[in-house]
């Protein structure tokens, strides 16, 4: 039998990694810490403010984690309205996705 992994423990690491200077670690963070909601839910200014990022896939990835969260993350609400306007239909298609996972519950 496998040990269980805390992998909530991981947390504070996931965090600081979503201000890398690798695209890549800031985009495979947010989605651990979406993959871990919502005990991950104390990560949710980090990834609010990831939306803001330049790098679309950072975009991206914090709005599909913040959308894992469902309800508990309606103080994203704001900022996933902003980026219904950015410049990638990517990203505004996350967006609405997001907003509909954590109105719809």
């Amino acid at each position: 039998m496998r040990p269980k992994l805390n992998i909530v423990s991981s947390l504070p690491e996931l965090v600081a990694a979503l201000d890398d200077s690798d695209s890549n670690v800031r985009a495979w963070s947010a989605q651990a810490i979406g993959g871990m909601a919502p005990d991950s839910i104390a990560a949710l200014p980090s990834l609010i403010r990831l939306i803001n990022n330049p790098d679309e896939g950072s975009r991206n990835s914090a709005c599909i984690a913040l959308g894992a969260f469902g309800p508990a993350a309606r103080d994203a609400l704001p900022a996933l309205r902003g980026a219904l306007w950015d410049s990638s239909e990517q990203v505004r298609a996350f967006a609405r996705r997001a907003i509909e996972n954590i109105q719809s519950h």
